[in-house]
């Protein structure tokens, strides 16, 4: 449904480049080539896609969660795996929606320009949010760079960092590509 966003804008323009406008034909110019008079065609061709990918993202968040709170509650089972599985999933999600909002910045570009701006009350839920999200991802990148800097843990032999370390820099690593993503997904709802 989105590739065929102001599908009808580019094909006036190419009809105004070759001199054929239409108007002769019964159209005018604020009329698309495919509608009739007071109705509107809609292409859903690809919202079973969308509709599929985002099931797939719930049930992979229901499972994740899932599987969290069942091994929480067993005893012999590390803290240090849960750490990981979590993060894990939260870098996975945060790598999908960076670059699933680097694809939407690349489409945006073939949009129609309405002229309408945010209301106000947008804009300020919009600017508080990114500012909390923003200060949030900072204060982890700090808390996971004096982490990593200031353990004085024993180096296992052929590794680099201990395992206190590798914990904090997977927070600063989640925290760096989190504040990458809000601040391209402002860029995306300010367009």
């Amino acid at each position: 449904m989105g590739q065929n966003v102001a599908r009808d804008r580019l094909f006036f323009q190419k009809q105004k480049k070759l001199g054929l406008s239409g108007e002769g034909k019964g159209m005018s110019m604020s009329t698309p080539p495919h509608s009739t008079m007071g109705s509107w065609a809609v292409d859903c061709g690809g919202a079973s896609k969308g509709l599929f990918l985002g099931l797939l993202c719930l049930v992979t968040g229901i499972v994740v969660i899932i599987i969290f709170l069942v091994v929480k509650e067993e005893e012999d089972f590390p803290a240090e795996t849960v750490f990981w599985m979590t993060s894990g999933t939260l870098m996975a999600i945060l790598t999908i929606t960076f670059w699933m909002t680097v694809g939407g910045l690349v489409q945006i570009r073939k949009l129609s320009i309405v002229g309408r701006s945010m209301t106000h009350l947008d804009s300020i839920l919009t600017t508080v949010t990114v500012l909390g999200v923003q200060l949030y991802t900072v204060f982890g990148i700090m808390v996971g760079a004096v982490g990593i800097i200031t353990d004085d843990g024993i180096v296992p032999e052929g590794q680099l960092l201990t395992s206190v370390q590798k914990r904090h820099a997977m927070l600063l690593s989640v925290s760096a590509v989190q504040l990458f993503q809000v601040s391209l997904a402002i860029l995306l709802c300010l367009c």
